[in-house]
């Protein structure tokens, strides 16, 4: 089992003074089976108290034509373009909770895992500026050593073991 460690520097991520609808979007190069992701605050002390309070999920698979949404329905996923209901389009979209503080990691495990190359975080509520670091959590059927788009090679925070468990 492996984790995919994305953004895992001091500042991490951090949206633009302007943006209106913030999201940060991971490419895994390949897909994978992703089953679950980890938020933590803004990592430069107390000087700045910056996190994502709740996003959700969108992800889309190498060759598919476009994103979907993680979607609360039954733990079904399925895409956005799909859920039509008596003519009027109705959304249950899995909302995730992030960091409620400047000091905690959050683990959002997915009761359904999902396969994607591409995996983006929309930011729906965030405390003074949309800002985070996090962790993509997956498996493989191979053991590899984690990878990581920084520096250096970092451990997951979590068991991947338990995610990835069919």
């Amino acid at each position: 089992m492996i984790c995919f460690v994305i953004i895992p520097a001091l500042n991490g991520w951090v949206a633009d003074d302007n943006d209106q609808t913030p999201w940060v979007e991971i490419d895994l190069i390949e897909n994978k089976l992703i089953g679950g992701v980890v938020t933590w605050p803004r990592g430069d002390g107390y000087k700045r108290h910056q996190y994502v309070k709740t996003f959700n999920i969108q992800y889309q698979a190498e060759g598919e034509a476009g994103f979907k949404y993680y979607m609360e329905s039954g733990n079904i996923v399925v895409s956005i373009a799909l859920l039509h209901l008596h003519g009027r389009l109705t959304l249950y979209l899995q909302t995730f909770v992030g960091n409620e503080n400047v000091q905690d990691v959050v683990l959002n495990g997915f009761p359904k895992k999902i396969i994607a190359r591409h995996v983006r975080l929309n930011v729906l509520t965030y405390f003074n500026r949309p800002t985070m670091r996090l962790e993509i959590l997956g498996c493989e059927k191979r053991e590899l050593s984690p990878f990581n788009l920084s520096k250096g090679l970092t451990m997951c925070t979590f068991s991947c073991a338990t995610l990835c468990e069919q």
